[in-house]
């Protein structure tokens, strides 16, 4: 049904697919209209509908990506830069529903995120996705984060920033695999 009402009138009317994603993981995405309100050249996590996904050719003639997510609050296009790609490749397809972990731009003005891992959502997965993100923030109080980089998550009053180091993300990410 919600496919049909996409298609037919361009949007979604009786629900969205991602609803039921942003309630069980409310706590863990950024709302892609929040973005703007986080630091520069911060890790977040995201989460949404892929609304269209473009394969560019780069000069080296490597594959990269320029994707269209939706969420419940708005749309982002985020860029998968090569190395990124040659191992998200499958996710990547209109309709999918994805978890992200991105990287928000340097410059001022710039409204792309810039994709570091990305994972399909389903049913039997969302639940293992929230424990793997919900060690950074819990019930408004600091925890010892699980990942050291990733910005904090959505309705705290306070910005704590975390760095994560390339063994930590792979680690706890092939946890989702």
């Amino acid at each position: 049904k919600l496919v049909w009402e996409k298609n037919l009138l361009g949007l979604y009317v009786s629900s969205h697919p991602f609803y039921f994603y942003e309630e069980i993981l409310h706590k863990v995405l950024v709302p892609l209209s929040e973005i703007e309100e986080y630091g520069r050249d911060k890790m977040v996590v995201v989460g949404g509908v892929v609304q269209s996904a473009k394969k560019k050719i780069t000069k080296k003639g490597s594959v990269m990506m320029f994707v269209t997510i939706q969420d419940l609050s708005g749309n982002m296009e985020l860029l998968v830069f090569p190395k990124t790609y040659e191992v998200t490749q499958p996710v990547w397809k209109e309709g999918n529903i994805l978890c992200v972990v991105a990287k928000t731009p340097k410059e001022t003005g710039d409204n792309k995120l810039f994709v570091e891992k990305a994972y399909i959502l389903d049913k039997q997965n969302v639940n293992c996705v929230k424990q793997l993100f919900s060690g950074v923030v819990q019930q408004g109080r600091e925890q010892t984060p699980l990942y050291s980089g990733v910005v904090p998550l959505r309705r705290e009053p306070k910005i704590i920033s975390i760095r994560l180091s390339k063994e930590e993300l792979k680690k706890h990410t092939d946890k989702l695999k």
